[in-house]
């Protein structure tokens, strides 16, 4: 899946534009497991979508970047991120070979996820807990409140971030295999 952001400046605040252009094509990566070598030609479509949305002389700023999630997770993945990265690096687009393909885990996919869904409401003040579900996860993710559970938040369940001038701290929980 492709999502295509455009930015908002209103004088010194910059933001996301909710409204951007999306495209998604099948199959995902995972089903490239045996033979990992495809798995960078399948973007290309993808590539190709992105073109259309950003002028040429835009693309070697504009970054590139793919969040694997669950399916990757579930097994050895770095012969499909080879080949990925092989493609994004020639693409055109802004590409870093290091942090720009990377299989993210389940607590950042439940963060995202987190993310897309209250900012997209508008509900970042009085934000609403997330369950989702995937192909190869499910996802429970909502503000920790430390002081009302008097508990530490385990690390691998943790999600923290700014936005908008304001901290997060997420409890994001992934159940791998039950997508």
């Amino acid at each position: 899946r492709a999502h295509v952001f455009s930015y908002l400046k209103t004088g010194d605040h910059v933001s996301i534009d909710p409204e951007h252009e999306s495209f998604k094509v099948r199959p995902g990566l995972s089903s490239f497991k045996e033979t990992p070598e495809q798995a960078g030609q399948s973007l290309e479509p993808l590539l190709d979508f992105m073109r259309e949305q950003i002028p040429e002389a835009e693309r070697p700023s504009a970054p590139v970047y793919l969040k694997a999630t669950a399916g990757l997770r579930m097994f050895d993945a770095s012969a499909i991120l080879t080949s990925v990265k092989e493609t994004l690096a020639a693409s055109g687009f802004k590409f870093d070979e290091h942090k720009g393909a990377v299989v993210i885990p389940g607590s950042e996919e439940g963060g995202y996820g987190w993310i897309s869904a209250n900012y997209l409401l508008g509900t970042l003040t009085q934000p609403f807990g997330v369950i989702e579900m995937g192909g190869a996860s499910a996802q429970v993710t909502q503000v920790h409140r430390a002081v009302l559970r008097g508990s530490a938040l385990p690390a691998q369940s943790r999600f923290s971030f700014g936005l908008e001038g304001k901290n997060y701290d997420l409890y994001a929980h992934s159940y791998l295999g039950y997508g």
